[in-house]
């Protein structure tokens, strides 16, 4: 588990999605997170049905911004903010897409 003494190590989040339960890992490090675990729980909660997912955005500082919205929703969000939307952190992080 994370060290909370020196913030770092693995931390783990257990929660319970249409039924089924889940456990996502990720790495802490102070006030970072591992970003794949975000994508781990936007792959869990993506609803074919509706289409919803998760969607990042960066706040132009190190903070991360998200929505579960439709494409629909995201693609007007950025034509009328300007502002890119990403199907994953880590593509966000690193500028992909």
């Amino acid at each position: 588990g994370a060290n909370y003494e020196i913030n770092k190590g693995k931390q783990s989040a257990h929660f319970t999605w249409n039924g089924t339960s889940y456990r996502i890992t990720g790495k802490v490090d102070y006030d970072w997170f591992d970003l794949g675990a975000a994508d781990d729980l936007k792959n869990i909660i993506r609803d074919a049905d509706t289409g919803k997912q998760l969607y990042f955005a960066s706040d132009t500082d190190t903070g991360l911004i998200v929505f579960y919205r439709d494409a629909a929703w995201a693609k007007k969000f950025e034509s009328t903010t300007g502002i890119k939307l990403y199907d994953s952190a880590v593509k966000l992080y690193y500028g992909i897409g």
